[in-house]
């Protein structure tokens, strides 16, 4: 490609799912290389199609050196879902005697189903299953405010009988490009834990050092914490 100043673009990146370009040096090597030529042939298959019998291993050997502390185990996940899995695995530790609900913050996006929509356009009715959303906290201040906010929410889906199984977060809004502090978020799992819900943090926008605070942007305790398109693999770490 050439612009109307005469520059030649030498590569495509194609987003964060080709963060390197078609032509890095890297994936020119690889291309000659043998082990590569299953994932070249079977571009177009998807990892539970073509995986063979040490693929559990060799997802624990890749992404384990990047584990968040205190969360050992790895469940991959197709497409966007990874916060939606969360949720329900969130739900279904909790047993199946109660209407559950998550919780979020307006212009969260974690994914386009209806169920990570409603906090993504908390306004448009249509996508609204009645789950509680609250305003992202745009500075420190707000913080406390939030947290009793959501504590109070927490305690009345309990005692309407629709519990709160996960409360989830961005570490930065996508919507506002807000970000909280790293105590808010330590504060938050300790009031979802008080409530018996689990703290989903997605990491999906700010994980592989793309928030330039570490490969994560929170460092703190979490039940889960997901990530997905620069990291080229979605998924969630958890506990067990």
């Amino acid at each position: 490609m050439q612009d109307v100043n005469g520059n030649v673009l030498l590569d495509l990146s194609s987003m964060e799912n080709q963060p390197l370009g078609h032509n890095h040096a890297a994936f020119l090597k690889a291309g000659h290389n043998k082990d590569w030529d299953p994932y070249l042939i079977n571009s177009g298959l998807a990892a539970d199609s073509i995986a063979s019998g040490n693929f559990a291993e060799r997802v624990q050997n890749a992404l384990s050196s990047v584990a968040p502390k205190g969360l050992p185990a790895v469940t991959l996940t197709e497409g966007r879902s990874a916060v939606e899995h969360g949720i329900y695995e969130a739900m279904w530790e909790r047993g199946s005697d109660n209407k559950f609900t998550a919780l979020d913050f307006n212009g969260s996006f974690h994914g386009n189903s209806l169920v990570l929509t409603q906090f993504a356009h908390p306004n448009m009715s249509m996508n609204s299953l009645g789950w509680p959303s609250h305003e992202y906290p745009s500075s420190q201040s707000e913080e406390s405010q939030a947290l009793e906010q959501i504590r109070a929410s927490l305690q009345e889906k309990r005692a309407a009988g629709s519990p709160v199984a996960a409360v989830v977060i961005e570490p930065t809004n996508w919507q506002t490009g807000h970000s909280v502090s790293e105590g808010f978020i330590n504060e938050l799992k300790r009031v979802a834990n008080a409530e018996e819900a689990a703290l989903i943090v997605d990491e999906t926008n700010t994980g592989c050092g793309a928030s330039g605070q570490g490969f994560w942007q929170y460092n703190g305790p979490a039940d889960y914490v997901a990530f997905g398109k620069r990291s080229q693999v979605t998924g969630f770490f958890s506990q067990h």
